[in-house]
């Protein structure tokens, strides 16, 4: 079993990260000109990997804060399911990306993305309404701070472009 999981969850790190590294390329060129691809993907798996690590601690956190262990399990593995998914989906779009050379299979990977990930938070919402403790407005903030605020943030040092990197 942990074989399988360290696989898919090779699976998705590697896989997200040759898919940013397209998107870069492909939209963000004028960004990284100058850098090596090593330090392109070293980058991108640095963000990738520190994200990850924000929203365990996160969840982690805030499971012990608000004794809501059961809640974070359910959250836990719902979140790991959506990325092994995501993985799995990246790895032929990626291969149609490069060999064929269309952008509508960039953008069919964009939508499955984010279809994806709505998924995910639909189901998130779906674990906190399920308890009696948070109300509506307890989830939005908690969805805001664990997965809306590091992609503004992202986007922000995006927009900022050469400095970041």
């Amino acid at each position: 079993g942990t074989l399988i999981t360290s696989f898919f969850w090779f699976n998705f790190i590697s896989s997200s990260t040759i898919f940013i590294m397209i998107l870069l390329q492909d939209y963000f060129s004028d960004e990284i000109v100058g850098l090596s691809i090593f330090q392109i993907l070293s980058y991108i798996l640095m963000v990738l990997v520190g994200l990850l690590f924000y929203r365990g601690i996160v969840i982690y956190s805030s499971s012990i804060i608000f004794k809501t262990q059961k809640m974070r399990k359910l959250q836990v593995v719902t979140g790991r399911n959506i990325q092994f998914i995501t993985g799995v989906v990246l790895v032929p779009l990626i291969l149609l990306i490069l060999y064929i050379d269309s952008s509508v299979f960039l953008y069919l990977a964009l939508i499955v993305i984010v279809v994806l990930q709505v998924i995910r938070l639909i189901k998130i919402m779906i674990i906190g309404k399920s308890s009696t403790m948070f109300s509506a407005l307890h989830i939005i903030l908690y969805l805001c701070a664990l997965e809306l605020a590091p992609i503004l943030v992202l986007i922000g040092m995006i927009g900022n472009g050469s400095d970041v990197l």
